[in-house]
């Protein structure tokens, strides 16, 4: 309804030059007595001053202005930790490029009807399960929140396996060969990152990475989410990078770590 002005305006500035033609030809003079009442509507839903818009032609710019009055709102009144982290995180570059993504089985891009439905009402902090114990002895609210990080649950290790999948197939469709999980890259030591590649990637040496999932809402991250989009990805790829720290010497190292909610 907020955006119903912008786009009532962006029209009407868009088709103005044409209509005035078509009216001038046929001799007529039809005033349009929508737009000032729409001017209106949409300066009390934006603040803003319709003077300043760059490209009346184009929604998007009519709709930045209300959809940033209602984000400073959102995020001035939004009180809990849980809210504050989610709005972060949506709102942080690129975390919305699920969305645009080619639904492609052969590269492991095709979500479900119930895979988006999950995906979209996690950002918008729509109940999603019945109430329920989890076996790990956590009673599991309407949000279906635990399941992202508990120990327990099929699916951290599904996302892990995902994101590395799609790191596998894009260095093998760059002709880039790798390997996944090799063994021996540290000398005396039992840690294998998730892949490295089996020809040099710069500097004469091999390229490794490691892949992790952070949950954007889990209660060990929501103090730092909660004020900074990305905070828990940025801190689980600190973690990477020294735990792989020795492994510098002989690779280039590339932790990979993305949120829950994208970030």
């Amino acid at each position: 309804m907020h955006l119903a002005p912008s786009a009532f305006l962006a029209s009407a500035n868009a088709s103005a030059l044409l209509i005035s033609t078509m009216l001038t030809v046929s001799g007529l003079s039809v005033p349009n007595t929508y737009m000032s009442s729409s001017i209106c509507s949409w300066t009390i839903v934006s603040s803003g001053d319709p003077k300043l818009i760059a490209t009346p032609g184009a929604q998007r710019s009519w709709d930045a202005q209300v959809v940033g009055k209602s984000r400073d709102f959102l995020l001035a009144h939004l009180s809990e930790d849980l809210a504050q982290a989610r709005l972060k995180a949506v709102m942080a570059p690129h975390s919305g490029d699920w969305i645009h993504a080619m639904p492609l089985s052969a590269a492991g891009l095709r979500m479900s009807d119930d895979e988006i439905r999950i995906a979209a009402g996690l950002r918008l902090g729509a109940s999603l399960c019945a109430p329920h114990p989890c076996p790990c002895g956590t009673q599991v609210n309407a949000l279906g929140l635990h399941g992202l990080s508990c120990k327990l649950s099929a699916g951290r290790q599904m996302r892990h396996r995902l994101i590395n999948d799609i790191i596998w197939r894009a260095l093998g469709r760059a002709g880039v060969a790798a390997n996944r999980e090799p063994q021996g890259l540290i000398v005396g030591s039992p840690l294998r990152p998730d892949g490295a590649s089996l020809i040099p990637w710069a500097n004469g040496k091999r390229v490794a990475w490691d892949a992790t999932t952070p949950d954007t809402l889990a209660t060990s991250h929501l103090v730092n989410t909660r004020t900074t989009a990305g905070a828990a990805a940025a801190s689980a790829a600190h973690l990477k990078s020294r735990k792989y720290d020795e492994l510098t010497r002989t690779h280039i190292f590339v932790p990979v770590a993305v949120e829950t909610l994208g970030a």
